[in-house]
């Protein structure tokens, strides 16, 4: 059976000015092992719990290589997940890695909190499932795969024209209290934030298809001259027909 060499991993931090960094375990040997997100998860949750058995030993065909086989214990991870994983060492001789980490105690000598360099990257590997796992971890990259690439919205394609009502000449508005406006003194009004008024008619016309200009200022609450330029942009005036000297949305802003 071949020494198994600490596997230790921590996330980057950094030195306090002053600190020393300890480095009595400099020469040791560490491996870098690559696993799938969902095993990197259960390996956090589990903590010191054991849910499963890591097998070390010579290859029989080439002793001067290591067999490891990771076998993980049913129920350890969900429904359809691989249990079985080689783990195929190769030399690590690319470049020079070192595995730093905080230490807790004051054991090793070094100050709480301080960094402690536990060794350095001799090997490393690419975990993956072994026999019929490989199929079912396949099949689950597979459907990750197809689901990351769902849209969140979807567009609906209609053969007839939706009417979510039906447009009407606001004629109530339009006659009611015209005699008393013309009697009371009318209010001074300030222009508003464009966007505004913008939002204010068209949640005027999903309720009706016409209005005329007296109506919109109305309920505009808007200067004249000031909204004849907004409804230029969003709006064409009816000249002839039933709804004479009105005023409808531009077809490209049109809902019905």
């Amino acid at each position: 059976m071949a020494q198994q060499p600490t596997l230790s991993a921590t996330p980057s931090t950094q030195e306090a000015p002053g600190q020393k960094l300890d480095c009595s375990n400099s020469t040791r040997p560490v491996w870098l092992i690559k696993v799938p997100k969902y095993l990197g998860v259960a390996f956090e949750k589990a903590a010191r719990e054991d849910i499963g058995q890591l097998s070390i030993a010579k290859d029989a065909a080439d002793p001067s290589k290591l067999s490891i086989v990771l076998k993980i214990k049913e129920g350890a991870l969900e429904k359809d997940v691989p249990l079985e994983y080689e783990v195929p060492l190769v030399q690590f001789t690319s470049q020079k890695m070192a595995v730093l980490v905080k230490n807790n105690t004051d054991a090793s000598g070094s100050a709480p909190g301080s960094l402690v360099m536990d060794g350095f990257v001799n090997r490393r590997a690419d975990i993956r499932p072994l026999g019929a796992g490989g199929d079912k971890y396949m099949k689950m990259k597979q459907e990750q795969i197809k689901k990351a690439q769902t849209p969140v919205r979807t567009a609906l394609l209609y053969d007839k024209v939706v009417n979510n009502f039906k447009p009407t000449m606001n004629n109530q508005l339009k006659r009611k209290g015209r005699g008393e406006e013309k009697e009371a003194k009318p209010e001074k009004r300030l222009r508003e934030d464009r966007e505004v008024v913008v939002e204010r008619i068209m949640t005027a016309f999903e309720k009706h298809q016409y209005y005329t200009m007296p109506d919109l200022a109305e309920i505009t609450k808007q200067p004249v001259g000031f909204l004849k330029e907004v409804l230029k942009e969003y709006c064409e005036y009816v000249s002839k027909g039933e709804h004479k000297s009105t005023y409808q949305l531009k077809p490209e802003y049109r809902t019905h």
